[in-house]
């Protein structure tokens, strides 16, 4: 009897310990918990960092104040994995918008058509994510994009005269 409440006890505690999801804890400074705080809020980090009473110094160096272990470990837990930050971005790469015609006030049509403005900011987006910024000096040795112009000169109206 004692070795079936055992093996009883023992299941138990591997399910439990299947269940549990580990929990991440991060143990932020009072004004980072502020500073992250107002990051999810939707505030610049600046702004965050300001009202988190980081002084104006401090809050114009942004990369400073997120680039600690326990800044990204907390940024890490709140933001979206990698994933699904590049299926929104391919997302927006194929993005349509919808207008809607009227005539005396009703909506007589409504058309998906494509939103270029939309599709050109994720492009950008997506090129500056893989390096490929546009307006960075381009090395030909490099295996990259690169541009070539060619002149037409017309040799016969040269010659002519």
């Amino acid at each position: 009897m004692t070795q079936k409440k055992a093996a009883a006890s023992a299941e138990k505690r591997a399910k439990a310990a299947k269940k549990k999801t580990p929990k991440i804890r991060v143990v932020l400074k009072p004004r980072q918990a502020k500073l992250l705080e107002g990051l999810v809020e939707g505030k610049s980090v600046r702004a965050a960092a300001l009202e988190a009473g980081y002084s104006a110094n401090t809050a114009a160096h942004p990369e400073d104040l997120l680039d600690t272990v326990a800044m990204r470990k907390a940024l890490n837990h709140l933001l979206a994995p990698p994933e699904k930050i590049a299926a929104r971005i391919n997302e927006g790469l194929d993005a349509m918008e919808t207008r809607f015609f009227q005539f005396q006030g009703e909506v007589t049509e409504a058309r998906n058509v494509i939103a270029w403005g939309e599709r050109r900011a994720y492009a950008e987006l997506a090129a500056r994510l893989k390096g490929l910024t546009p307006g960075l000096p381009f090395d030909p040795n490099t295996d990259g994009p690169s541009n070539i112009t060619v002149n037409y000169i017309n040799v016969a109206a040269l010659a002519e005269p």
